[in-house]
């Protein structure tokens, strides 16, 4: 017996609305612009406007009152306990549990709604493990419904959590994920190497970007910039992510870099030649640093002759090859001497190419 095959033959209200969930998570991806992503990159998660799209106020009312036997099974030891009817709960999936019913919904258990009542989404974020989750919220769950799926049903709900709370990137400088965290990634593209790392281009589905350093996302940049990535002009920003895995050794080098960045960002947050990074987070084993994404890359732009005709007419100041040099030289300055004249000063080796 799965989640969604009913003893006695009568259809839960849920069933549908799972195919549901799936079809238009799909279609508003596609609306979204999405065409692939690299492998280990494809957008699983459920955004919030599929979900407030599907479970409308009227569907979840109906669900709550599914008189299937799988419904009435579920929930008759939980509501039993507390002496009130699944209805009573509209309220708090509406205010506060949507996307842990979704979740529900979509493994085939949204009678179980009642045993959370205490957490709602917010268990969506919680470690867990299933005897945590059979002890402290599902209790004695096996004995109340003695069903040999029931395990996979709760490994499928620790599994697939995650899916129905990909995070905003907002100005939370660092956050540390579970390694099944679902990013709000759309159009994930390997481009190649950096240093330590493997570097991606993507894109954040909408609703789930608000950084607080707008500068180094919206405002007019150079055409390259020192650490070379910088804003793509279309109508979905693009953004750059550097993938670094976990040394097994010490840590220092990668420890050392996220506090240059930090510093960078802090202290030359009104320099346009030196991009700033907008978020460091670690998913699982890994760490990423997220920038917004580059428009090619300096040696093609400077090998290229209809990048910066020369005029004999007009002095060299008006060359745009000077004009890029000169910018990046002052942002060098700027790095070796902030104008904060904090505590600490940058040196940079070499420029290299992109």
């Amino acid at each position: 017996m799965s989640g969604n095959q009913i003893d006695g033959g009568s259809l839960c209200r849920s069933t549908p609305l799972k195919k549901q969930l799936d079809d238009t998570r799909q279609a508003n991806l596609k609306n979204a612009g999405h065409v692939r992503s690299a492998t280990g990159y494809d957008p699983v998660f459920f955004p919030l406007d599929v979900i407030e799209e599907v479970l409308s106020r009227d569907q979840v009312e109906s669900v709550l009152g599914c008189p299937c036997n799988w419904c009435e099974n579920c929930a008759q030891y939980g509501l039993q306990r507390r002496y009130e009817k699944r209805t009573t709960y509209l309220e708090f999936v509406m205010t506060k549990a949507l996307k842990l019913f979704a979740l529900l919904v979509s493994i085939g258990i949204p009678a179980l709604i009642g045993d959370f009542r205490d957490r709602g989404d917010d268990i969506l974020e919680e470690k867990l493990d299933i005897g945590r989750l059979k002890s402290v919220y599902l209790v004695d769950i096996e004995k109340r419904f003695q069903l040999p799926a029931i395990e996979s049903i709760l490994f499928s709900f620790l599994n697939f959590r995650h899916r129905f709370c990909p995070p905003v990137f907002n100005w939370e400088w660092f956050e540390h994920w579970d390694a099944n965290k679902a990013l709000p990634f759309i159009n994930t593209e390997y481009i190649g190497e950096g240093g330590y790392g493997k570097v991606y281009s993507f894109q954040i589905y909408p609703g789930y970007e608000d950084f607080k350093f707008e500068d180094s996302v919206s405002n007019p940049v150079p055409e390259f910039a020192l650490y070379m990535v910088l804003t793509e002009k279309q109508p979905k920003r693009k953004f750059a992510m550097k993938e670094v895995g976990l040394p097994t050794g010490p840590t220092e080098s990668l420890n050392e870099e996220a506090s240059t960045l930090t510093k960078i960002r802090d202290e030359l947050e009104d320099e346009k030649h030196i991009i700033k990074v907008l978020k460091i987070f670690r998913r699982g084993d890994k760490i990423h640093f997220i920038f917004p994404l580059a428009r090619g890359n300096l040696v093609d732009f400077m090998s290229d002759p209809w990048n910066h005709q020369p005029n004999c007419n007009h002095p060299i100041c008006q060359n745009t090859i000077w004009d890029q040099a000169v910018g990046m030289l002052k942002a060098l300055a700027k790095f070796h001497r902030p104008p904060k004249m904090s505590h600490w000063r940058g040196y940079h080796a070499d420029i290299k190419r992109t």
